[in-house]
């Protein structure tokens, strides 16, 4: 494994691409559940975050989830929200068939070549997908072929199951009245736009949703930067994310301070480091 720390030199599972993403769906998945006031699963993945990631979460469902939020199913049939349901589902696969290519390819993610192929591999951190692919789905996933061929055959049963579902909603709706199937056509149009717009980008985004993704990428580095010795402050983390990102963040230390507050990342003080020996 090719060591993707960009702050220390010890570089570990949570330090590659894998590593840091796993645990966001799940992230985002506790977070949606909690504002829809659902019960909650069992923290797996993203037990391994610090709590002001998932305080990022729990602000995305304010802004680009909060149209998902309000997807949560509560035990009484509504027309209208099956169709945003549906709406919702057409969308992702628009994105996924027709647009998801081509972002990867404005990204410089496609057409890569061996030496970039290797590289990128590297840093993936299959390991960590097989150990995580493994646990997920229940059977024992050692390499590509493996994760290829469980993957085919779980998207085969959960298409199924989905595609079992929308039948039984439609087989209800002709059934119905003429008012929930008028609900549901028109709840398909309002789901279609619920999370994408019609750029592929999310519908709902406020000035921060920029710093707070950028947060969550880099969750393995800021972690430790909050243990690290001598201690780092906020100043230090901006200056840092903006020599990563070669651009400049935010306007002032004042807003990102706000961004920090909101989200309870603590990091030391401004001023001078203690001398050593000192209390």
């Amino acid at each position: 494994m090719i060591g993707m720390n960009f702050y220390g030199t010890e570089s570990r599972d949570e330090h590659t691409i894998a590593g840091r993403l796993i645990p966001l769906p799940e992230a985002f998945d506790l977070a949606i559940k909690k504002a829809a006031n659902v019960p909650l699963p069992k923290k797996n993945h993203s037990a391994h975050l610090p709590v002001w990631a998932h305080n990022i979460c729990d602000e995305f469902t304010k802004t680009i989830f909060k149209n998902v939020v309000g997807l949560a199913p509560q035990g009484k049939f509504d027309p209208r929200k099956c169709g945003r349901c549906v709406g919702l589902i057409l969308r992702g696969a628009a994105f996924f068939f027709n647009e998801a290519s081509a972002q990867m390819k404005r990204e410089g993610l496609l057409d890569l070549s061996p030496v970039q192929e290797k590289k990128l591999e590297d840093m993936a951190g299959l390991n960590v997908v097989f150990q995580a692919t493994s646990e997920l789905w229940q059977k024992t996933v050692r390499n590509k072929d493996e994760l290829v061929e469980a993957g085919q055959a779980l998207l085969e049963a959960s298409t199924q199951k989905l595609m079992g579902s929308i039948f039984q909603m439609l087989k209800r709706l002709a059934g119905g009245s003429v008012k929930e199937q008028h609900e549901f056509l028109c709840g398909i149009p309002e789901g279609f736009l619920a999370l994408l717009d019609d750029q592929g980008d999310f519908a709902l985004r406020r000035n921060r949703h920029e710093i707070h993704l950028l947060l969550l990428l880099h969750w393995p580095e800021i972690a430790e930067m909050q243990k690290a010795k001598p201690p780092k402050t906020r100043r230090d983390l901006l200056d840092w994310l903006a020599k990563r990102e070669g651009t400049q963040l935010v306007g002032d230390l004042e807003r990102f301070n706000g961004v920090c507050d909101d989200i309870g990342l603590a990091l030391a003080p401004p001023g001078r480091p203690p001398k050593a020996g000192s209390e």
